[in-house]
């Protein structure tokens, strides 16, 4: 892959969908995803999940062995594969494996309600390079390692165990220029006009995944209130809230993917306004239903987007 110009093999490795619901939906997103988001009352601390998720970075980290050459970097993605560099580890002392944790790292005090924390951070720490995507986050996960494991730690340094992991900050991004590209091109000028002239109002645009992590019952909420203080801005403005469901088999996500109708905030009637299905179409991305402003609405709230 990529198909293209092929640099680099694929290989897939098939879970139970006993080892999904565990690993995948159980432990990384009903225990590490709210924890690591601070909503620690949407927490479940399962041991047969933990024992899955266990079970399953086991799996990762001896395919990735097998698939190991000498000289070969490894790199280990994200919170659902946190135990695997220190598997790896065990398997190639030698090798150099680098990790990110792509979500945030919480403060000490939410971190150590994990009843599994020093596992997680033994096998982060399997790593030599360590990254997060902000500085207080490198200073968050130094100080879980130093209270929960009682590991030595320097600018940006840990000392665990005889090795030494550096943790580092790199903040993600876009493609700027292919999006500059993109956004440039006459078809997408056009239409972007198209929606201008529809809509006649000043256009506010939210597009994030459905997830309480999000902010989207509050963000119409603020929006709410905003139109309350500011009754001129009515028929001015218009707020459209693309939201991309995900994780449907996780209680939460589906309980607020139901809440989009009757118990969000924009369908009050102080503001309230009609909802219109349509199609949109994004270049190169086919088209897929979505739920759109009506001209001099006030807000939108879809639950699916392009």
């Amino acid at each position: 892959m990529p198909q293209h110009d092929p640099r680099y093999c694929l290989q897939r490795l098939r879970l139970s969908d006993a080892e999904v619901r565990d690993f995948y939906h159980g432990f990384s997103n009903r225990a590490l995803w709210p924890m690591s988001h601070y909503f620690i009352e949407r927490t479940r601390y399962d041991a047969s999940a933990w024992q899955t998720y266990v079970a399953v970075n086991r799996r990762f980290a001896e395919a990735t062995v097998t698939a190991y050459r000498e000289g070969d970097t490894i790199w280990v993605h994200d919170y659902q594969l946190a135990l695997v560099p220190r598997m790896i580890r065990e398997m190639l002392p030698g090798a150099s494996i680098g990790f990110f944790w792509h979500i945030p790292w919480p403060s000490t005090e939410v971190f150590r309600t994990l009843p599994w924390d020093r596992e997680l951070l033994d096998g982060m720490l399997g790593a030599d390079l360590i990254g997060m995507h902000t500085h207080d986050y490198v200073r968050y996960f130094q100080a879980a390692c130093r209270r929960a494991l009682d590991a030595d730690t320097d600018e940006g340094t840990v000392y665990w165990q005889g090795r030494t992991s550096r943790v580092v900050a790199r903040p993600i991004g876009i493609e700027v220029d292919a999006y500059e590209e993109l956004s440039s091109r006459p078809d997408v000028e056009d239409e972007a006009d198209r929606i201008r002239r529809t809509v006649q109002t000043q256009i506010l645009l939210g597009v994030d995944r459905l997830d309480y992590t999000k902010g989207i019952p509050e963000r119409l909420e603020a929006f709410d209130a905003y139109l309350d203080r500011h009754p001129e801005a009515r028929g001015k403005v218009t707020l459209v809230q693309i939201a991309v469901p995900s994780r449907e088999q996780v209680d939460s996500y589906r309980q607020l993917r139901a809440g989009g109708g009757s118990g969000w905030p924009h369908q009050r009637e102080t503001h309230a306004l009609g909802l219109v299905s349509h199609s949109v179409h994004l270049p190169g991305r086919g088209a897929r239903g979505t739920r759109g402003p009506l001209p001099g609405g006030r807000r939108d709230a879809g639950d699916s987007a392009a």
